[in-house]
């Protein structure tokens, strides 16, 4: 997790936004500052956990407020996480000596709608 991100103004007039409930629409700004350089969260059951720490809810919960998250169109279900929309583009430009900060995607896929992935590690 980078040590800051930005935040856009436009998204105080996303119509998306608008209409995610409360709860979700945390959930998306707590997304916002945990992703990667290219908008992509493991939905994990350790980085779930990591994300909602100062929350009260489940990993159930939050599934469900990633799939509203989904449903309006800010993000995508891909390789055992979200990819949030535009992620990459609005997180602007890396800087020149910093290295990039990319998570490992799951091997093995299940939606988070669906309940948490536990990456498929490989064994040597």
């Amino acid at each position: 997790m980078r040590a800051w991100r930005k935040l856009h103004s436009t998204l105080l007039e996303s119509s998306r936004f608008s209409r995610l409930s409360d709860a979700a629409g945390l959930l998306y700004t707590l997304l916002l500052v945990a992703q990667d350089d290219t908008g992509y969260y493991p939905w994990e059951d350790a980085k779930v956990r990591r994300l909602i720490v100062s929350r009260s809810w489940s990993i159930e919960e939050a599934s469900s407020y990633a799939e509203e998250i989904v449903t309006v169109g800010l993000a995508t279900h891909t390789e055992g996480g979200l990819l949030l929309y535009r992620g990459e583009e609005l997180n602007g430009k890396l800087l020149k000596d910093g290295d990039p900060l990319v998570y490992p995607r799951c091997t093995y896929v299940t939606e988070p709608q669906r309940g948490v992935t536990e990456p498929q590690r490989d064994v040597a």
